[in-house]
C-alpha cells in the first residue's frame, strides 16, 4: 500500500495548473484539462494505491476534464472510475448521458469511452472521492455496465448508502489489510448496486475472487508472489484457488503475469527509469525473461514499445 499527497500551495503559482495536469495524466491516462482559474489554481490530493484499486481524495478549483477518442487510442488503462461527490457540483457526460451530482451522490464512468467531466462551485474548490480499478474486477461485462455509465447513483440510503460508506471508510485510512478489505467490499457493493439498478440478473460477484485479485495487485512487486503464496494468504488450498479461477478468463498464474505486464507497460511510458528498473518494480527479476515475455505479449520489445509511445 502506497500513500502520497500533493498540494499546489507548495509550488510557485505559475506552475500549479501545469503540475496538476501532469499528475492527472499520470494517474488517469492522457487527458485534456481546462480551467478559468489557472492564475490562482488550487488543488489538494491524498492518494491511496492498493495496486488494483486506487483512491484519491481531491479538492480542486473548478475545471473541465476531457478524454477524446484520439487520447483513448494513445493509451487506455481499461479502468472504471467511481466518483463520490463531497462538495460543489461534479458532472460527467458519457455514452450520450449526463449526470450532475449533488454532494453525496455518485457516478461511474469508463476510461475506454470518450467523456467530459467538470467540477464547479461558485464558493470555492470542489471535493470528490475518486476510486479507480480495472474493469476486470467487476463481474459484469462492459456491455452490461454501459447503461449505468454517467448516471446518478444514490449515496445516502440502500445499497448506494452502503457503497458510499465503504468508500468513505476506505478513504479514512488504516492498515493495509483493512484497506484491502474495504476495497473488496466496495467492489462487491458496486456490483450489487449495478445489478439491481440494471435489472440484468448477472452472476453474483464472487467476493473471494475479487479479494484474491485485489491481493495480487497489491503484491505484484514481490518476486515470490505465486499461486501457493496467494492461497496461503487467503487460508485456502492451492487446488481450491485454481478451481476459483477455472471459470475466469485466465488462471491464477496467468493473471499474475498479465497484471505485472500491464503495470510494467504503463510505467514504460509514464516513467523514465531504465527498462530493468521498471521490470524489477513489478516482480520480474530476470530482465531477459521480462523482455521475451513482453515481446511475446505485445509484439515488440519493452524498449521499442517505449519509443513508439513517446515519439
Amino acid at each position: 500500500m502506497i500513500e502520497a499527497e500533493f498540494h499546489t500551495e507548495d509550488l510557485p503559482v505559475a506552475e500549479r495548473f501545469a503540475s496538476w495536469r501532469r499528475i492527472a495524466e499520470r494517474a488517469l491516462g492522457p487527458l485534456v484539462l481546462r480551467t478559468e482559474h489557472a492564475a490562482d489554481f488550487r488543488a489538494d490530493a491524498h492518494c491511496l494505491d492498493l495496486g488494483a484499486v486506487r483512491l484519491a481524495r481531491l479538492t480542486v478549483s473548478p475545471l473541465r476534464t476531457e478524454r477524446t477518442p484520439r487520447l483513448i487510442r494513445r493509451f487506455d488503462p481499461e479502468r472504471y472510475y467511481l466518483v463520490l461527490n463531497l462538495g460543489g457540483v461534479f458532472g460527467v457526460r458519457q455514452s450520450g448521458r449526463e449526470a450532475a451530482l449533488a454532494p453525496g451522490e455518485m457516478t461511474l464512468y469508463d476510461s475506454s469511452r470518450p467523456f467530459l467531466g467538470w467540477a464547479t462551485d461558485l464558493t470555492g474548490p470542489c471535493g470528490t472521492l475518486l476510486v479507480q480499478f480495472p474493469k476486470s474486477l467487476l463481474p459484469l461485462s462492459p456491455d452490461q455496465v454501459e447503461p449505468a455509465l454517467a448516471t446518478r447513483l444514490p449515496g445516502r440510503d440502500g445499497l448506494g448508502g452502503l457503497l458510499a460508506g465503504a468508500v468513505r471508510e476506505l478513504a479514512a485510512g488504516g492498515d493495509e489489510e483493512h484497506a484491502a478489505r474495504m476495497a473488496a467490499i466496495s467492489l462487491d457493493l458496486l456490483a450489487a448496486l449495478l445489478a439491481r439498478r440494471l435489472g440484468t440478473g448477472p452472476p453474483q460477484p464472487d467476493a473471494l475472487v475479487a479479494r484474491v485479485r485485489a491481493f495480487i495487485d497489491g503484491h505484484l512487486a514481490d518476486p515470490a508472489l505465486c499461486p501457493a503464496a496467494v492461497a496461503a494468504a487467503h487460508h485456502i488450498s492451492t487446488r481450491h484457488l485454481h478451481r476459483l479461477f477455472a471459470g475466469q478468463d485466465l488462471g491464477v498464474a496467468a493473471w499474475i503475469r498479465r497484471r505485472r505486464l500491464e503495470r510494467s507497460r504503463h510505467d514504460l511510458t509514464a516513467r523514465t527509469e531504465p527498462v530493468h528498473v521498471v521490470a524489477a518494480r513489478w516482480g520480474f527479476t530476470d530482465p531477459a525473461h521480462f523482455s521475451r515475455l513482453f515481446r511475446s505479449t505485445y509484439g515488440m520489445t519493452p524498449t521499442d514499445y517505449r519509443h513508439a509511445r513517446t515519439t
